[in-house]
């Protein structure tokens, strides 16, 4: 689970010392969720996404995370809420804590 959650959240592989980790983290307790939602308010998770624009990165979350373009309504939606100061993070989170993202069968080992 933390190998995917790296690929999925931080595009990266993640070093034996980082499975450790987190590892013990979810042996003690922490769920899947929270570990993608830690992942996603990071300091790297933000430095990553520095680069893109709004709209790619609204387009790239909807991609990466829901497998899907998003509709006008709902990028037009997110566009608005990281104008008005909301964090790329937080974004994240939403569509993270969101039924779709639960729902999708690539996501279940997060929720078992």
């Amino acid at each position: 689970m933390v190998r995917a959650a790296y690929q999925l959240v931080l595009r990266r592989d993640a070093s034996t010392e980082d499975v450790r980790f987190w590892a013990d983290a979810l042996d003690a307790g922490m769920s899947g969720e929270a570990l993608l939602l830690t992942f996603a308010r990071s300091d790297e998770f933000r430095i990553l996404h520095e680069p893109r624009s709004d709209g790619d990165f609204v387009d790239f979350i909807y991609a990466t995370l829901l497998e899907r373009a998003a509709e006008p309504e709902g990028r037009a939606y997110w566009l608005d809420a990281l104008w008005r100061g909301t964090s790329r993070g937080d974004v994240a989170g939403f569509f993270i804590d969101g039924a779709e993202f639960e729902s999708l069968p690539s996501h279940a080992l997060f929720y078992p």
